[in-house]
């Protein structure tokens, strides 16, 4: 995008000049204008003096345009975490409601005491000698 913001005049960028300013190969590169010109904020201009330039004026193009340009409008993180049900937090058991979870014992300070699991020493069921 940045290429063709510097640019004075609206005529089209053509796609082998574009492949040899980074150094790409050209039908490599037209492949990956092809998304951003589907979603928008690029155009395509076909013929021998075709090529590419911005669909609308740099000043109406956001950076959220060009991101969802070039990896779409899916989600970006999606919870599949089992006790979450696939939502964050909302189907979770209440703080403490699974042994050995942080908070089970008064004062949240971790297990309680007796509770199986091993103490800050490593020694089993959290007895004391």
């Amino acid at each position: 995008m940045s290429r063709f913001s510097t640019r004075s005049s609206a005529a089209p960028v053509g796609g082998a000049t574009l492949a040899e300013a980074h150094g790409l190969p050209g039908p490599y590169l037209v492949k990956q204008l092809q998304q951003p010109t589907r979603a928008g904020p690029l155009a395509s201009v076909p013929g021998p003096r075709g090529g590419f330039r911005l669909a609308r004026p740099i000043s109406e193009i956001t950076l959220l345009d060009v991101v969802e340009a070039i990896e779409g409008d899916a989600l970006l993180f999606h919870c599949s975490e089992i006790r979450c049900g696939g939502r964050i937090g909302e189907l979770a058991p209440p703080r403490g409601a699974v042994p050995g979870q942080v908070g089970d014992a008064p004062g949240g300070r971790g297990p309680a005491r007796g509770a199986g699991g091993p103490d800050a020493r490593g020694r089993q069921g959290g007895h004391r000698p």
